[in-house]
């Protein structure tokens, strides 16, 4: 599953997302990503989905306006 130039048509997702995801080639996946650090994934959700998932930025207390977590912080410096 090699990232080529020529990409083929996006095929519409089918099935439930858990199901579409258990059938991802997993192998092939983790082969480019140990060889490039990058994978192509199909389209994984219906345009349907899309919609409803970029509806849900609305709602401001789901999402954190700013990157927070340890590799982020500002560095301490203790003074003894």
């Amino acid at each position: 599953m090699s990232i080529g130039t020529h990409e083929p048509p996006i095929k519409q997702p089918a099935g439930h997302l858990g199901e579409r995801v258990s059938t991802l080639p997993w192998a092939a996946l983790t082969e480019d990503l140990d060889a490039r650090g990058v994978a192509r994934l199909p389209a994984l959700l219906t345009p349907d989905e899309c919609a409803a998932l970029v509806a849900l930025y609305a709602d401001t207390a789901r999402f954190r306006s700013a990157r927070q977590g340890v590799g982020h912080s500002a560095p301490v410096s203790i003074q003894a």
